[in-house]
């Protein structure tokens, strides 16, 4: 779904480069059971996902608008580093069923190898996209592993800013924190093995030099 005017019109074409810029309003629709998804591609790394028919306004922001004329319980979902569509597709679906919304944020290994770059720009678009659209509320928050990882850069985000992001905080009503990172020694073992699952010696020689 494109949008053109104050009206969505439906289009499955891929984003697209315009002139190195990522066109990032690309909603698309997949069935499960017997109802279908809309999805939208929000920004880098960030997917919403809903029963409700998604209605998306570009705009010059960081994230695009999408038009809601009632408040809609939103779920963040954060995944852990390497989770497949295949893998979260029941936690989607249940959160759908239960008359949620769905705020999918996927990170890469790298994005957490590179924070500047990587995971915290995808924390402040999330930050920013909660506060643009006050009508995502209750929130609910569901992290996995090193998902939760995220979901921390978005609170120091928040904490940044508080005045600025204080609705956003008003809105959370609960949150699941599923195996987040322990430890340094015990996270800088799963890191390495989740970098290199099947080379023991890069694991071993990368978990001994993460500090």
């Amino acid at each position: 779904m494109s949008i053109e005017g104050d009206k969505g019109t439906h289009s499955s074409a891929m984003p697209t480069d315009h002139n190195g810029v990522r066109d990032i309003y690309d909603p698309g629709m997949t069935e499960t059971r017997e109802r279908k998804i809309f999805k939208c591609s929000i920004a880098d790394s960030i997917e919403l996902m809903s029963y409700e028919e998604l209605v998306v306004k570009p705009n010059n922001k960081r994230t695009p608008e999408i038009i809601l004329q009632t408040n809609r319980p939103l779920v963040l979902l954060h995944p852990w580093l390497l989770a497949q569509p295949k893998h979260t597709r029941k936690f989607v679906e249940l959160y759908l069923e239960k008359g949620f919304d769905v705020l999918k944020i996927q990170i890469t290994i790298w994005k957490v190898l590179w924070p500047v770059i990587g995971s915290q720009v995808v924390a402040a678009n999330v930050v920013e996209f909660l506060h643009d659209h006050e009508k995502f509320q209750p929130l609910f928050v569901h992290g996995f592993s090193a998902g939760n990882y995220l979901w921390s850069e978005a609170l120091v985000k928040i904490a940044g800013n508080m005045e600025r992001y204080k609705s956003v905080m008003d809105r959370i009503r609960g949150q699941v924190l599923d195996s987040p990172p322990s430890t340094p020694p015990a996270f800088q073992r799963g890191f390495a093995i989740a970098l290199f699952p099947n080379n023991p010696i890069l694991s071993f020689l990368f978990e001994n030099t993460i500090t």
